[in-house]
């Protein structure tokens, strides 16, 4: 978590479910309200084989509260958003399947990314200049740019 305006996330049974530990399929992912207002998310649900990108307007934490994320209540608003968007958007099987790479490499400075770093880097490129490009556009630029490329595509 960088203290301002984003945070990795992860989502699992709870010791409150009645469930076996046999029951686990964590998701997890990064998640970003760099304008305030809309939350930019990755995920990666392995046992099911999604990953992928999500928008979720007005789901920040800070949307709602002028002074930043400092009402608890705004932060279960933000969770019950991912959990609404994990357990009926993803659970659903309603996404189809994600065409994303799961490693890229910065040639710059010769290291590999997963997902979740790229993400960040889009983060970090973007900062909170108003309305936001969306991810796809941009991580597709700076592949056709050669500022990174995919490691798993053949």
């Amino acid at each position: 978590m960088d203290g301002q305006h984003t945070a990795e996330w992860d989502e699992d049974i709870s010791a409150a479910q009645i469930l076996s530990p046999a029951s686990s399929a964590p998701a997890w992912g990064v998640a970003s309200w760099p304008d305030g207002n809309d939350v930019l998310l990755t995920y990666i649900w392995s046992d099911f084989g999604r990953q992928g990108y999500r928008r979720l307007p007005g789901a920040a934490p800070t949307s709602n509260d002028p002074q930043g994320a400092t009402d608890p209540r705004q932060w279960i608003r933000f969770g019950e958003a991912l959990l609404n968007f994990i357990l009926l958007d993803l659970g659903s099987g309603g996404e189809g399947p994600e065409e994303w790479s799961s490693e890229y490499y910065d040639p710059a400075r010769d290291e590999a990314l997963d997902f979740h770093d790229i993400f960040r880097r889009f983060l970090d490129d973007v900062g909170s200049r108003g309305a936001l490009p969306d991810f796809n556009d941009w991580l597709t630029h700076v592949v056709t740019a050669g500022t990174y490329e995919r490691l798993d595509d053949e």
